[in-house]
């Protein structure tokens, strides 16, 4: 029987090899879903330390910085937000809209409109489906009465 927290996988010409099997990101994204901001904040940033090359790296920072912004800490969100804008995006990554609009409600949230502003009309231009389109719509919307519907 296989360990709780271990998966074996085949590694070319290595024959099985044990490796994590990540239960961090798990265990911080259920934490996410529960609301738990202070629990997955803290397991996030940990999965990133302990798993720098995980493809999940870039989404764990950014649920992380989600987190914070829940806690009232758009300093340290925008923070990390900014570091992962320009990181490649794997399949696991966050579209860069996304990003985006994370980034203007830290601004909101730091009382600088002109800032949020910017960084919304932006996920707004960049947007890669309807979602994230009507996502930033939604966020622009008080901040630009003359917004078209």
């Amino acid at each position: 029987m296989t360990p709780p927290g271990f998966r074996f996988i085949l590694a070319a010409g290595m024959g099985l090899v044990a490796s994590v099997s990540f239960a961090d990101y798990d265990s911080a994204l259920e934490a996410y879903l529960r609301q738990d901001y202070i629990q997955a904040a803290t397991q996030f940033d940990r999965f990133v330390t302990d798993h720098a090359s995980d493809s999940r790296g870039v989404s764990a920072i950014y649920y992380a910085s989600l987190c914070r912004l829940k806690l009232d800490q758009p300093r340290p969100a925008a923070e990390r937000l900014r570091s992962i804008l320009g990181e490649s995006q794997s399949p696991a990554a966050i579209s860069p809209s996304m990003v985006r609009l994370a980034l203007g409600a830290a601004c909101r949230m730091m009382l600088d409109d002109t800032q949020a502003v910017k960084w919304i009309e932006s996920a707004w231009l960049s947007a890669e489906n309807t979602f994230e389109r009507a996502a930033a719509r939604r966020m622009l919307k008080p901040l630009s009465p003359r917004l078209s519907p």
